[in-house]
């Protein structure tokens, strides 16, 4: 079974304005991914919204953690 990681909402704060100020996208893509899991969102959900395969959902959520 995954590991579930829970986010302080300090954490998911920092999350949206990484997400909102950084300049680079391939790192925008990874905070994307982490922030909609964070907020709650399934994989499926993030694989709709970002249009990542479900392979490259978890590799962004463990390096941020």
């Amino acid at each position: 079974m995954p590991k579930i990681f829970k986010y302080t909402e300090n954490q998911i704060n920092e999350l949206k304005t990484t997400f909102e100020h950084h300049e680079n996208a391939r790192a925008i893509r990874r905070v994307q991914v982490v922030l909609l899991r964070a907020q709650g969102h399934s994989i499926k959900q993030v694989t709709a919204v970002t249009g990542a395969s479900k392979a490259k959902i978890s590799p962004p959520i463990v390096k941020l953690n």
